[in-house]
C-alpha cells in the first residue's frame, strides 16, 4: 500500500503536475487571444457605428439643404437680376416661406453641433414630429 501511495505521488509530481501546468499555460494564452479578439471586435463595431453616424448625419444635412434650396428657387429671377440678396428677396416675394427657411437654417446649425448618435436620433425624432 505504501508502495502504491509512493507511485501515485511520483506520478502526480513527475507526470501529472507538468501536464496540468502546461494546460494552465495554454488556457492562459487562449484567454489572452480571446480578449484580444474581443477588443478588436469592439473597435471594429465602434468604427462601423461612427461611419453609420456620419452617413446618417450627412444624409439628413443633404435633405435639409435640398429643402432650403427648393425654397430659395421659388424666388423670381427678376429679384436676382436687380441684385437683391436672397433673404430680402424671399421676404419680398415669398414672405410665407421666410419662417420655413429660418427653421431649416436653424436646424442645419443644430445638426452641425451634433456629435453623438443619441443626439442624432433625438434630432431625427424632432424632425419627424415637425413633418407630421
Amino acid at each position: 500500500m505504501l508502495d502504491n501511495y509512493n507511485k501515485q505521488q511520483e506520478f502526480n509530481v513527475n507526470i501529472l503536475k507538468p501536464v496540468q501546468n502546461e494546460i494552465l499555460a495554454i488556457e492562459s494564452e487562449i484567454r489572452k487571444i480571446d480578449l484580444q479578439e474581443l477588443k478588436e471586435k469592439e473597435i471594429l463595431e465602434e468604427k462601423e457605428a461612427q461611419e453609420k453616424f456620419k452617413h446618417e448625419k450627412s444624409d439628413i444635412e443633404a435633405k435639409l439643404y435640398q429643402a432650403l434650396d427648393k425654397i430659395y428657387k421659388k424666388i423670381p429671377q427678376e429679384a436676382h437680376d436687380v441684385g437683391m440678396k436672397s433673404d430680402v428677396a424671399l421676404k419680398t416675394y415669398k414672405p410665407e416661406l421666410v419662417g420655413v427657411a429660418k427653421r431649416l437654417e436653424w436646424q442645419i446649425g443644430e445638426l452641425d453641433s451634433i456629435t453623438e448618435p443619441y443626439q442624432l436620433n433625438s434630432f431625427k425624432e424632432r424632425l419627424e414630429r415637425q413633418v407630421d
